[in-house]
């Protein structure tokens, strides 16, 4: 399908369509901000109830009388408080000895282990804090590792997730919402584009419907009402309106000098073919010679005359003329 030239559009609804795509380019960087803003803000809101949540969870093991002060003991020794679900709804906790093993979870954690890369948890062990978003079947969890750490010395790493299900309805509505209103503030953008450019073009159109009336007609005496504006809408109207009134006063000259060459012409022409016609008869020598002396003094006459006109219209194409003193009683 081609692609239709946007310099053939009507002025209009190009104007019309740059506002558009410039309200649309606007509120697109500004909904890409507010959207990735709020995201961040939500998951650093996560983080920081994990960290706590992490920091309470270690405080409790520490001084939980069957944590080894060597990290040893089978998975499923430690036993964690039980959650309070109506406070940290989607809190799960995990704890890791030293070989990476489950010591402990929450009992509302799904299969018993949080899905973490390995890379986390020895990060973990090695004294690090570490924060990833992962998987976790259709939703998204977001972990935090956290080293136990009793006497200086890291003995086992404490994992914290918490879901992310509600924030990513939250921000899945937020993006509907985005781009509804973007759609509703570029059909805004396009109506209200339209129905401004018609206002603001309409001198523009009144004085092309006068050029296509004169051209047709060849009649100057319409004029433009200027607006009451002080824009260049209002300048253009007043420069046409001069441009108008100056044609048509060089129409009107154009016409009197026409017509009084025709008259001026006319003279001349009838004396010459009166003198012709004379000529054909047969006159004594002396009459035909007088005949054509009195053409000659008219041809001499047209030529002046001519000469005068080709001045004339050097002088309309306003080309350089010369002044220099003129002796009236010879003219």
């Amino acid at each position: 399908m081609a692609i239709p030239d946007h310099r053939k559009l009507p002025l209009r609804l190009r104007l019309a369509l740059w506002y558009m795509v410039f309200l649309l380019a606007t509120v697109g960087g500004v909904s890409v901000f507010l959207f990735a803003a709020l995201e961040y803000n939500l998951l650093k809101d996560v983080d920081d109830e994990l960290g706590l949540r992490a920091l309470h969870v270690e405080r409790a093991i520490g001084t939980n009388e069957r944590w080894p002060g060597n990290g040893q003991i089978a998975s499923g020794v430690l036993e964690l408080a039980p959650l309070e679900e109506f406070s940290a709804p989607g809190i799960y906790v995990q704890i890791i000895n030293l070989e990476g093993e489950a010591l402990a979870s929450s009992p509302n954690l799904p299969g018993g282990q949080l899905p973490v890369k390995r890379e986390m948890i020895a990060a973990a062990l090695a004294g690090q804090v570490a924060y990833a978003t992962v998987p976790a079947g259709r939703e998204r969890v977001r972990v935090l590792a956290r080293p136990v750490v009793s006497g200086g010395s890291v003995f086992g790493a404490v994992l914290v997730g918490e879901s992310l299900h509600s924030i990513d309805v939250t921000l899945r509505r937020t993006q509907q919402l985005l781009v509804i209103g973007g759609a509703s503030a570029a059909i805004l953008a396009f109506v209200s584009g339209w129905w401004l450019t018609a206002h603001g073009l309409r001198p523009i159109a009144e004085v092309t419907r006068v050029a296509r009336r004169i051209a047709a007609t060849g009649q100057f005496e319409q004029r433009i009402e200027k607006p009451q504006t002080h824009d260049e809408v209002a300048e253009l109207t007043a420069t046409f309106n001069e441009m108008l009134a100056s044609l048509e006063k060089t129409f009107q000259r154009q016409r009197e000098f026409i017509a009084d060459v025709s008259h001026e012409l006319r003279g001349p022409l009838m004396v010459i073919r009166g003198n012709l016609d004379l000529l054909k008869r047969n006159m004594p020598e002396a009459e035909r010679e007088e005949c054509a002396i009195e053409v000659a003094e008219e041809v001499d006459r047209m030529s002046r005359l001519v000469s005068d006109l080709l001045f004339l219209a050097e002088v309309d194409a306003q080309e350089v003329v010369e002044h220099l003193p003129v002796a009236l009683h010879e003219v």
